[in-house]
């Protein structure tokens, strides 16, 4: 579970930007490490992770668009990647779902 949380995004231009969070856990960690990076997906980026002793920093540079993944490639403006993914019966959206993001 977390204690407290700080962040920020950054919009450096129209799709791409840089989101930066520093968690403190109650849950104790003496560290850990990670850096991935993600392409043909959404929000694509590279991600790095750092905790020390429960103090978790997180930055993710970041494509803000989604990927369609019949034409492999981004969805153009005006195209509703959501509408498209809901009529093809891929996702399905639970209108009773609430968000938690606890780690």
């Amino acid at each position: 579970m977390k204690f407290w949380k700080w962040g920020f995004f950054i919009k450096l231009w129209k799709e791409k930007g840089i989101e930066t969070e520093i968690i403190y856990l109650t849950e104790w960690s003496f560290f850990k490490f990670d850096i991935s990076w993600t392409r043909k997906c959404d929000h694509a980026g590279l991600e790095f992770i750092l905790e020390i002793l429960s103090v978790y920093f997180y930055i993710k540079y970041y494509d803000s668009r989604h990927w369609n993944y019949e034409k492999d490639r981004w969805y153009n403006e005006g195209e509703e990647w959501n509408e498209d993914v809901l009529a093809k019966g891929t996702m399905k959206i639970n209108p009773n779902a609430e968000w938690n993001d606890d780690f």
